[in-house]
């Protein structure tokens, strides 16, 4: 269910929208697929960074501005948090549900907003379990609106303790503070009336800073159930002599309720999170730190009178789940006010020592991290490995980078090898949200001097350029430049132009590939459907597929142009047969993805296995033609064109989609007759125009009203258009990625199109940043 919410989000950033409703073709996966993925996940650009770079991050829940705190004491509790965390060198990320999406972080005029939406009725009170309920209601506001954001976002969804915690576990936050955690409800032990953060303690990584239980609990019970559930309880830093575990308002519990563990610092929280962690535990870890603000003892003391009063309320005293607010609402009253100042102190205390932890735990990852480097850099006997070496005489080069794994090739065998570095495959660095399948090629341009002519059958004084292409590859580049970390599937020639090519996809355009094999041809030995079928179905457990095939006895794609001295091409030779060899990711790499991206260089049998596997994931499929033959065969092949979701063809390779010609019908009806074949839910066809600029056309809906609009672009100087469009895809899949509309897509990604029309030397320019 999950993953289908996932897909249905996406279709929502589209802007398009329809009443009809149709079923999806999605399969159903684990929860587990939740915290791979971020089509629900909004991260703050600066909380992003933190997070990249491995600096200290503190989680912060949302419910504090939404409904505990009145305005204007909740915003400017929010700012004097900040501060104390920022003061430190920590990046404060307050978690909410806004526009159907898990923010992670939100901007001073976002906060501004959530802190009156409570007293507005605009926010409603989120933890786990309202998650998907409060994301589905968000979506169906943008439904019902014509996607616009207006309603939506004027909507939240204010995140509990165990809600934050889920959240900032799926951002890989591993600090979050808090005010004080639910426990046992008084009474509980009848009714069952157990808060949900305690089961959220027993399943999510994440270490909660509190000042404990609120005395208003029954706080012995909920040790017992922390207990039962296995999550390390300590108390932080407590007084000489003492064990008394934090009540919130007060330091000690009347219930003489014992601390199970104690800890002196943030070093000890830190050792002990990471420890855990290394033991595979999944369990969060609660650290209770004690209130020692003078009004704290006043609260309590009112706390104590209240539970007199509730117990003799009516003769028959006050129950179940009518506890709880008669207690807070007494509490309030009784303290004339002292309940609201205490309890922003301890916020404030909790918030400087989370600070404290989240520095301790990133410093301890780095130091683990650059331990594991040196250690890979050398072998057993203390020398460094040196990794230009080969294997043997008879092995095919191993190339190697800090993204890759080692391969080798065994004698004669059509099976991919392949042996892991010490690199945790299963991190998450390893998969991304965005695979590309398609070509990669060296492209070779010569031409003689300016005001020279070709002399046939002799040597001709001139100049060489040779640079890397590939509508695929291209694609992935742009896609890596912008930090989407584009997982790219291709082949090349087991030579020195492949070895170079694929260094450069790694080392400078931010392309991952999870594994190199070399293998002679498939055709010689099988017919390509069942060479697909393997390659699709193989269950490969902990170590992912090959991205890169390197194939024996076939050369690099390569296209070698030759130019006359004015730029026209006097003719062309394409070395293309490699990219028949183009291997397909594993079930395990698609279900973890959420964009599939495939040019036209692959077999048009391994088009659609990949596409329909694509599909039965949930992920989103994207096709660039390449060229107006392949276009045309694509819009033949009705099983492929099913899959797609997102179509990139310039005007020639649109009619010939369409199979028709520009004489006979225009633009709009070419677009309908393809989009007719398209993904039954939503689709698009973001259609080059050249000078004109971009035209996209959507449907909703099998059959339904589709939808245009242009969008014009000026006259600029080109020195190469043979990447622009790539370089539209690409972005446009990055922006979809980070939670644009599809219009601000298109428009971000034109921008970039003319960096890279303005590159002479490059098809995809270096400024795509």
């Amino acid at each position: 269910m999950q993953r289908l919410m996932m897909t249905s989000i996406r279709r929502v950033i589209f802007k398009f929208g329809s009443n009809r409703s149709s079923t999806t073709r999605r399969s159903f996966t684990s929860s587990s697929s939740l915290l791979s993925s971020s089509s629900l996940l909004q991260i703050l650009p600066e909380v992003s960074e933190a997070l990249a770079a491995g600096r200290p991050v503190v989680a912060l829940e949302s419910t504090i501005l939404a409904h505990g705190l009145p305005y204007p004491q909740n915003i400017e509790l929010a700012q004097e948090l900040s501060n104390i965390i920022r003061s430190k060198g920590v990046i404060p990320a307050t978690i909410a549900v806004h526009g159907a999406k898990c923010r992670v972080g939100l901007t001073s005029e976002e906060l501004q907003d959530l802190a009156i939406s409570g007293n507005e009725a605009r926010a409603d009170k989120c933890s786990t379990r309202e998650l998907p309920l409060v994301i589905a209601k968000q979506m169906k506001m943008k439904m019902e609106n014509q996607l616009s954001d207006s309603l939506s976002l004027s909507h939240w969804g204010a995140t509990t303790v165990a809600s934050t915690m889920r959240i900032a576990h799926m951002a890989n936050i591993s600090t979050f503070v808090t005010g004080g955690t639910g426990g046992v409800h008084r009474g509980g032990e009848h009714t069952m009336d157990i808060s949900a953060d305690l089961m959220e303690l027993s399943r999510t990584p994440v270490i909660v800073v509190s000042a404990g239980v609120k005395s208003i609990l029954d706080i012995p019970r909920t040790l017992e159930v922390l207990e039962t559930l296995g999550v390390p309880t300590v108390g932080y830093q407590l007084a000489e002599g003492t064990k008394d575990f934090p009540a919130f308002f007060s330091p000690t519990s009347t219930s003489g309720a014992v601390s199970p563990a104690c800890v002196d610092n943030a070093e000890e929280v830190a050792d002990a999170y990471i420890a855990g962690m290394d033991l595979g535990l999944r369990n969060g870890m609660l650290v209770a730190v004690p209130n020692h603000d003078p009004a704290g003892e006043t609260v309590e003391a009112a706390i104590q009178t209240t539970l007199e009063e509730a117990e003799s309320f009516s003769g028959g005293g006050v129950a179940g789940r009518d506890v709880t607010p008669f207690l807070l609402k007494r509490v309030a009253e009784l303290t004339k006010g002292d309940s609201l100042k205490s309890n922003v102190a301890l916020v404030k205390n909790n918030a400087r020592v989370g600070a404290d932890i989240a520095i301790a735990v990133a410093n301890r990852i780095r130091k683990r991290q650059h331990s594991q480097r040196q250690g890979e850099q050398t072998n057993s006997n203390g020398q460094r490995r040196d990794i230009s070496t080969r294997a043997s005489v008879s092995s095919v080069r191993s190339w190697s980078s800090t993204r890759m794994f080692w391969s080798q090739d065994t004698s004669n065998s059509n099976d991919s090898t392949m042996t892991s570095t010490s690199k945790d495959i299963n991190s998450h660095d390893n998969f991304s949200k965005v695979i590309v399948v398609g070509g990669s090629v060296v492209d070779m341009v010569a031409k003689p001097e300016e005001g020279s002519s070709l002399i046939p059958a002799t040597s001709n004084p001139g100049s060489c350029i040779e640079s890397d292409g590939g509508v695929g590859r291209n694609i992935a580049e742009v896609l890596g430049r912008l930090g989407a970390k584009p997982l790219l599937f291709s082949a090349v020639g087991n030579d020195s132009r492949g070895e170079a090519l694929v260094r450069r996809m790694v080392d400078e355009c931010g392309i991952l590939v999870t594994g190199i094999a070399t293998t002679d041809t498939r055709t010689t030995e099988s017919d390509g459907d069942d060479a697909e079928k393997e390659i699709i179905d193989q269950d490969l457990q902990m170590i992912p597929s090959p991205c890169i095939r390197v194939v024996n006895g076939l050369n690099t794609a390569t296209y070698l142009a030759l130019l006359e001295s004015n730029g026209d091409l006097s003719t062309a030779i394409a070395d293309m047969t490699v990219l028949g060899e183009i291997p397909l990711p594993d079930k395990e790499t698609l279900l973890r993805a959420e964009y599939l991206v495939v040019d036209a260089n692959p077999p048009m049998e391994s088009l659609v296995t990949v596409a329909k596997a694509a599909v039965d994931a949930g992920v989103v499929v994207c096709f660039e033609p390449t060229s107006v033959p392949k276009a045309r065969i694509a819009g033949q092949n009705k099983d492929f064109l099913k899959c797609l979701t997102f179509a990139y063809p310039n005007l020639d390779e649109l009619y010939a989609m369409a199979d028709g010609k520009k004489s006979k019908m225009d633009v709009r009806q070419a677009a309908v007759r393809v989009l007719n074949q398209m993904n039954d839910d939503i689709s698009f066809l973001v259609i080059t125009l050249g000078a004109e600029g971009v035209f996209l056309a959507s449907m909703v809906g099998e059959r339904g009203v589709a939808k245009f609009q242009h969008f014009p672009t000026e006259e600029i100087d080109i020195a190469n258009c043979t990447g622009a469009g790539d370089t539209l895809a690409g972005s446009l899949i990055n922006s979809l990625l980070n939670g644009s509309t599809i219009e601000e897509g298109v428009r971000r990604g034109m921008e970039y199109a003319k960096l890279s029309l303005r590159c002479g030397s490059r098809a995809i320019s270096q400024q795509i940043k």
